[in-house]
């Protein structure tokens, strides 16, 4: 019994506040995980290490009446289970979120199969990849910390980074590296946005010029497209990261929606030129 078209415009409309609401609350969780690694991080460096070391022979030396060397410890405790808190609410929202927006794609393309229309499939899939673009340049991708041994310190904290694409795209105009902060946003944030859009023109324009101009667009915007060059990036440069034994890298869940992103734009795409197929054969015809 197929839906009435009010339930499934009703059904559409609370997938996608759902799906804003959990990807807001994901990037603030991770945020706040990696602010408080931050300030776990900012402990453990240097100048935390020897402040705590003071208070350690403080306290040894007056037996106990100086030195806060147990409220430190007690203050890296309680960072430590806050930033593991927030990450743990980060990933929930994270595999909410995923499978959600599997469920959601699964129904449009059933209903497809069953004798819907192609073309609202395809406009869904491209609104689940625009989510999934936004979370995954605003999420954390990548945390890499770096560790030295330091006299009487012992092993302390050197650096401590949790980049996302924005914080990266802020981070390089602030540096003064323009050029760079520029193809940055261009490849990875600009290119993406710039074919969902062209698509959903293909799909809503009617036969015609500006519908031949759309998908020639597409095809050549396309070949600047560097998501998928910049996700094996950030992955071979966390495995060579993580080979060494001064470092600790990790990688965020905002890389995991921005692979999502790519894949979802790549089968949607695929199935778009489909779509035009279909609509440009002649009538009658077999394919």
């Amino acid at each position: 019994m197929a839906l009435p078209r009010a339930a499934v415009v009703a059904l559409d409309a609370c997938y996608y506040g759902a799906a804003m609401g959990l990807g807001w609350a994901l990037v603030t969780a991770a945020g706040h995980a990696a602010a408080v690694y931050g300030r776990l991080a900012a402990l453990s460096d240097s100048g935390g290490r020897a402040r705590a070391l003071l208070e350690e022979w403080l306290e040894t030396l007056s037996f106990g009446y100086l030195g806060d060397a147990s409220d430190h410890a007690g203050q890296v405790s309680l960072l430590a289970e806050a930033a593991a808190r927030h990450d743990h609410l980060a990933r929930l929202y994270g595999v909410a979120l995923g499978g959600l927006s599997a469920v959601f794609l699964g129904w449009k393309l059933w209903r497809w199969y069953r004798g819907g229309n192609l073309a609202e499939a395809l406009r869904h899939g491209l609104g689940v990849s625009g989510v999934f673009l936004a979370v995954g340049v605003a999420a954390p991708i990548f945390t890499l910390s770096a560790f030295g041994d330091v006299p009487v310190l012992g092993r302390v904290v050197l650096s401590h980074e949790v980049k996302s694409v924005l914080s990266m795209i802020a981070g390089l105009v602030d540096g003064g590296n323009l050029f760079v902060a520029v193809l940055l946003a261009l490849f990875s944030v600009v290119t993406p946005v710039v074919k969902m859009v062209l698509s959903l023109m293909v799909l809503g324009l009617a036969h015609g010029r500006g519908r031949r101009l759309a998908l020639a667009t597409i095809h050549h915007v396309g070949r600047w497209s560097m998501t998928d060059v910049f996700v094996v990036a950030v992955l071979l440069a966390f495995l060579a990261a993580n080979q060494a034994r001064t470092t600790d890298a990790a990688v965020g869940i905002g890389l995991y929606f921005f692979a999502a992103y790519a894949l979802l734009s790549l089968a949607v795409g695929q199935l778009l030129v489909h779509f035009e197929g279909r609509l440009t054969s002649p009538p009658g015809d077999a394919r």
